[in-house]
């Protein structure tokens, strides 16, 4: 009897350590919302977007997140609490990075101090961590105007705020990229006193060979698809690929974010200026068409078909 005893006990022990490992593996899929901007200012073009896109960028590096971009509408509001949760559970995320953009301070004649705030939101729990205030960063104030002057003549930035290698040379977005690294330690400290759910892993592919994929947006509400788009996968402008509504492309399997504006948005529609989405492409799956479905308020999804 001692044996048999002996082999269960023995038998639940490997069980536990096996379930300790597996949980170990697992990784916080962390939604990554646009950066809000509540500044109305010259720099609200270009610094949002393209600062969402450097932090999942940043992020993509780290061996505990899944980070995957999100766009919740042109309705989105960071204290939206109900509207938060819920759209993160469709998305299925375990927790979201929430941040603003504040109106900056004068420092002097030639100097503004840029005002970051960051918050992360627990979706199966709904708590919120504490919001941390980053006021360490300033920028030229001749550097805001350069930017409200691109922002108008510039066709980069006109169709997409520039591209993020583009936004990184500028005074700008070297500004931006501080308040990346100090993201990122924020979020060391805070998903380890949160606790979300990991229910995320690191995927498999197992070929690295490009594979040709197919792109469509689609307005959810009206069952149609956009035939006025423009599309970045991988930050490759792909626009020229559409062909009555669909974009190819080769793309390489893995991490792939896509960045679209939509021109024929049905009327009223609270749409973003530009869509930031994120998922992961298999070449070796057989869903090779990928669809960003708006909702009624504006909302995205990105899925596989």
């Amino acid at each position: 009897m001692s044996r048999i005893m002996n082999g269960l006990l023995a038998a639940v022990i490997l069980l536990l350590v096996s379930s300790s490992a597996v949980a170990a593996d697992q990784r916080i899929v962390l939604g990554i919302l646009p950066v809000y901007d509540a500044t109305a200012e010259s720099l609200a073009e270009s610094f949002p977007p393209n600062l969402t896109f450097l932090i999942y960028q940043e992020l993509l590096k780290s061996p505990d997140i899944n980070p995957v971009l999100l766009s919740p509408g042109g309705l989105y509001e960071t204290d939206g609490e109900d509207w938060i949760v819920d759209y993160a559970h469709k998305a299925k995320v375990d927790a979201v990075l929430i941040t603003r953009l504040l109106p900056t301070v004068r420092v002097n004649d030639r100097r503004r101090q840029i005002k970051y705030e960051v918050q992360v939101l627990d979706v199966n729990t709904g708590k919120r961590s504490l919001k941390a205030l980053n006021d360490s960063v300033q920028v030229a104030t001749g550097d805001l105007f350069v930017a409200a002057s691109n922002t108008n003549t510039s066709a980069a930035y006109r169709n997409f705020f520039g591209t993020p290698q583009e936004f990184r040379k500028q005074p700008l977005g070297k500004a931006a990229l501080k308040l990346v690294d100090w993201t990122r330690e924020y979020l060391t400290s805070t998903l380890t006193a949160l606790q979300p759910t990991r229910s995320g892993a690191d995927p498999v592919l197992t070929s690295p060979a490009p594979c040709q994929i197919n792109f469509r947006i689609r307005y959810a509400a009206k069952r149609t698809s956009s035939k006025s788009y423009s599309v970045l996968a991988n930050d490759k402008d792909e626009s020229s690929t559409i062909r009555e509504g669909v974009a190819q492309f080769p793309m390489e399997p893995g991490a792939l974010a896509i960045r679209a504006q939509v021109v024929d948005a049905p009327y009223k529609m609270a749409i973003e200026p530009l869509y930031q989405n994120s998922t992961i492409l298999d070449c070796y799956s057989k869903e090779h068409t990928l669809v960003l479905e708006l909702g009624n308020a504006g909302e995205a999804l990105l899925h596989w078909e």
